[in-house]
């Protein structure tokens, strides 16, 4: 028979450990570095992962356990921080530098594992430490058991969207500049979609995000919004749809239209959607359906072509 203290410790590990264990998963690289990008005629080195603005996505299925070794190979501290997942029973690498971890020096490597329960649909990473989450994050896809299907009709594609922001200074500089001005800080110059700021910036005419549907009756893309300050903080959709049929443009001021963004506080920027074409449609109803949930979305231009 067990003893009692047995019963307990087993009964300990069970809370602990929960009612199964992680199924692994991939392990991936961070590799943290200053790269240089352009954007809005501006050149300037970013801390970036693995030289991408924005990173990597990270695809996962509900249950598995993550790896990702941390490597920084900047000159400050770092850490990496997996925003919407619960970390459950293990929140020693849930990135929240000087609460659950200490942040990677430079020149350190850090194995963080990110612990999946019910998790489902698209979360996003990025750093934590300071205002270096302005250029450091990317996206994670928590796609659901293979043996699973989709609550919703099964999409043709999936594309994940993260919407940022710009600024043609320093981003350390201009979170000093705040620290030491006690205000407000400075408002970013651009908004971006997937690294991309749209076609009413200057030098931005090549660069545009470009989100392509070729005879697909329906498009899931997978909003994320990373933006930190300034215009478009604030209230927001939370959910919902935005349908836009071939030949259609939608547009308006950040702060009102369909998709009800921001507060208002956009600063004369805008938002719209096109979808290109002539007659004919996509499927039934010829319309393309986004699902969105979104606090902002930036003066970017997302193309629909119609089917060839």
């Amino acid at each position: 028979m067990f003893s009692n203290r047995k019963v307990f410790i087993m009964c300990f590990l069970g809370i602990m450990l929960g009612d199964m264990a992680p199924v692994h998963g991939l392990v991936h690289k961070f590799e943290v570095r200053r790269t240089s990008h352009t954007r809005l005629c501006t050149n300037k080195t970013l801390l970036t992962v693995n030289g991408q603005f924005p990173g990597p996505t990270i695809y996962a299925r509900r249950g598995e356990l993550v790896v990702v070794d941390v490597i920084n190979h900047s000159h400050q501290n770092i850490t990496i921080h997996w925003h919407g997942v619960k970390m459950q029973r293990y929140p020693w690498t849930d990135g929240v530098n000087y609460v659950t971890q200490c942040p990677i020096s430079p020149g350190k490597r850090f194995r963080q594992q990110i612990v999946l329960s019910n998790e489902e649909g698209t979360l996003f990473w990025h750093a934590h430490s300071d205002w270096s989450r302005a250029t450091v994050y990317g996206a994670i896809v928590i796609l659901p058991p293979k043996t699973h299907t989709y609550p919703f009709p099964k999409p043709h594609a999936q594309v994940p969207i993260l919407l940022g922001e710009w600024w043609n200074d320093d981003v350390e500089q201009v979170y000093k500049n705040f620290l030491a001005q006690g205000r407000n800080p400075k408002v970013s110059d651009a908004f971006l979609m997937n690294g991309q700021p749209g076609d009413l910036y200057p030098c931005s005419k090549q660069g545009g995000a470009r989100i392509v549907a070729l005879c697909a009756p329906s498009v899931l893309a997978n909003v994320v919004r990373t933006v930190w300050g300034g215009a478009g903080d604030g209230g927001g959709l939370g959910g919902g749809e935005l349908g836009i049929g071939e030949g259609q443009t939608r547009s308006g001021d950040l702060g009102e239209g369909p998709m009800g963004l921001g507060d208002g506080g956009g600063g004369g920027r805008r938002w719209r959607m096109v979808a290109a074409g002539g007659a004919g449609g996509w499927g039934k109803g010829g319309e393309v359906s986004i699902p969105v949930a979104i606090s902002s979305i930036p003066a970017a231009k997302v193309v629909f072509p119609a089917p060839a």
